[in-house]
């Protein structure tokens, strides 16, 4: 008598055997590929192990010569859509590298973005991870931080402090980023609620100079308002170029330097970031992107924030105060990002040393380069916020941590992740770990890189019972949310989208909240830069943690986007 095979007996190479044995049924018009996966059951992300038939587009009615059986050989079947990229990637590897010519590794677009699955098949049985991985390694060398062998454009100036015109970060000591206990005055708000109507006021407050590092700076309206606040001033501006643009943007960052100059004259100390990505500068002393969004006023307080000084990061609405008809049409098309305005001459200190360590490192390497093309369509219109939240200051004694990349994140985050007790809640862009994942999970916690150990933190203590949520950008498909759980060990049911997520803020218990500008993504942990604060203070915890249930509650949707 034949014994039912266990649950325990569904391994991925056991499905994955199932899968090649019967091919022909899943040769169905639309369908991409085929693996081991876990089925998701009405928009929802369950445990149970199932085959995956990817699609380009999910329906709902089709004739029945068309469907796709409900299991195979008692496996059930779960058909999955993918994005555009996902299905290129699947179906022309070639096709997907040569997407990728123009793109920094470390800073990829969520559209962009893809998992990786050990055992996706294509419909001819043929694993499309091998093809892939070697269509990508062909146009390597071409991409943006991948190389460094640019001619070095003559030195305009000596660097002061640190390496000059090398090609490597050279880390500042810990001791230069220690936490500080003091008397603080930080004030909390968030795009697009209270965003640019707080960022002007302190814009406004500049007496002799702001020192700016900047990620991307392209919304014209915040080009004016500097200049206007910085006549007969001094603005010292590090600024990157991304050399690619997947959402619309006003004018490119070349066009900013030039009405800044304009406007500053003299007043202006200005360069192109040391960032392999921008061909502004040939010295790399960050691979992929200068990312940080930190601007220091008079050496004695500091805005930071998980946001670009651009429109949808920074919109100019004022729906608290000045309210407009198009103000939530204009809200729903704008980035969920959280900011801070700390008052501290110390820690406003060590971020304008660093800003300006920064600018003397990156001189020696300018030279000229093309702008780049704007060809992106701008987001599209998300669910509209149900409350907008005014900015809130507090005063007090507090602990503030500044926190960099390439410096001390891990140092700082990991045990910080590791001390949660009750609660983590993170609202990310993304969580993309490289394609090598699935077969890093085999070597010792120690030797994978910094971002997989983070996300092993957080399996931890999903483990361990901590209300772990995560709310990513709705852009980030299901099949992302998958490998998250089936390789990172995370609850799937417990990682939301939410449309036009930007921000990168964590809540630690009720204690700890961490404000900032690094992706999880390999690089943005690890080499990147980028800036953080980590603050100890429980009445402010408050104010975020309302916030972040608010957009839990009314702004999130499921892992997948249902059949059309």
């Amino acid at each position: 008598m034949a014994t039912r095979k266990s649950k325990s007996a569904l391994t991925d190479a056991h499905i994955d055997a199932v899968i090649r044995r019967n091919l022909r049924r899943f040769a169905k018009p639309g369908v991409v590929s085929v693996r081991p996966g876990i089925l998701i059951s009405k928009g929802v992300i369950t445990k149970r192990p199932a085959i995956v038939a990817s699609v380009r587009r999910k329906l709902r009615d089709l004739p029945d010569t068309e469907r796709l059986p409900d299991s195979v050989q008692g496996i059930p079947v779960d058909v999955r859509p993918l994005s555009p990229t996902e299905a290129l990637r699947a179906t022309d590897p070639e096709g997907f590298a040569q997407e990728l010519v123009h793109v920094p590794r470390g800073n990829v677009p969520i559209e962009l973005q893809t998992p990786n699955f050990a055992h996706e098949r294509n419909l001819r049985g043929q694993l499309i991870g091998a093809k892939v991985d070697k269509a990508v390694s062909r146009v390597r060398p071409r991409r943006p931080g991948e190389t460094h062998g640019a001619a070095k454009a003559p030195p305009k100036r000596r660097p002061k402090g640190g390496a000059a015109g090398g090609g490597k970060y050279q880390k500042l000591p810990p001791a230069t980023f220690a936490a500080v206990t003091d008397q603080f005055t930080v004030t909390c708000f968030a795009s697009p609620d209270d965003g640019w109507p707080t960022l002007q006021r302190f814009l406004q407050t500049v007496n002799e100079r702001l020192t700016v590092g900047m990620y991307e700076f392209t919304a014209p309206y915040i080009v004016d308002a500097v200049s206007t606040s910085l006549k007969n001033k001094t603005l010292s501006l590090v600024l990157d170029d991304p050399g690619y643009d997947t959402t619309h943007r006003d004018q490119t960052c070349d066009v900013t330097y030039d009405q800044l100059k304009k406007a500053l004259g003299n007043g202006l100390d200005f360069a192109w970031a040391a960032e392999g990505a921008d061909k502004h500068n040939s010295i790399h002393l960050f691979p992929a992107a200068y990312h940080i969004k930190v601007a220091v006023a008079d050496g004695a307080s500091f805005f930071l924030s998980s946001g670009n000084f651009n429109r949808t990061n920074q919109p100019p609405i004022d729906p608290l105060n000045h309210p407009l008809p198009d103000d939530a049409h204009t809200a729903s098309l704008s980035d969920r990002d959280w900011h801070v305005i700390i008052v501290n001459k110390q820690i406003s200190n060590v971020f304008e040393k660093l800003i300006l360590r920064d600018l003397q490192q990156a001189l020696p390497g300018q030279q000229n380069a093309p702008a780049p093309t704007l060809r992106g369509n701008g987001n599209t219109a998300g669910r509209q916020f149900k409350k907008f939240f005014p900015a809130k200051q507090f005063t007090g004694q507090m602990t503030i941590q500044p926190v960099l990349t390439p410096d001390n994140y891990v140092d700082v985050i990991l045990p910080l992740i590791q001390s949660a007790k009750t609660r983590f809640w993170m609202q990310t862009q993304y969580i993309k770990p490289s394609s090598k994942f699935v077969q890093d999970v085999d070597l010792p916690l120690a030797q994978r890189s910094i971002l997989e150990r983070l996300i092993d933190a957080v399996r931890v203590l999903t483990k361990k019972g901590v209300d772990v949520r995560i709310i990513v950008d709705s852009r980030v498909t299901s099949s992302m949310i998958e490998q998250l759980q089936k390789t990172g060990g995370l609850n799937g049911k417990k990682i939301l989208r939410q449309a036009h997520v930007h921000n990168k803020g964590m809540i630690i218990d009720d204690h700890t909240v961490v404000i900032g500008s690094q992706n999880w993504s390999t690089e943005g942990v690890d080499t990147n830069r980028d800036a953080s604060v980590v603050i100890n203070f429980p009445e402010m915890v408050d104010y975020w943690a309302t916030l972040f249930q608010s957009d839990w509650d009314t702004m999130t949707m499921s892992q997948e986007d249902p059949a059309s």
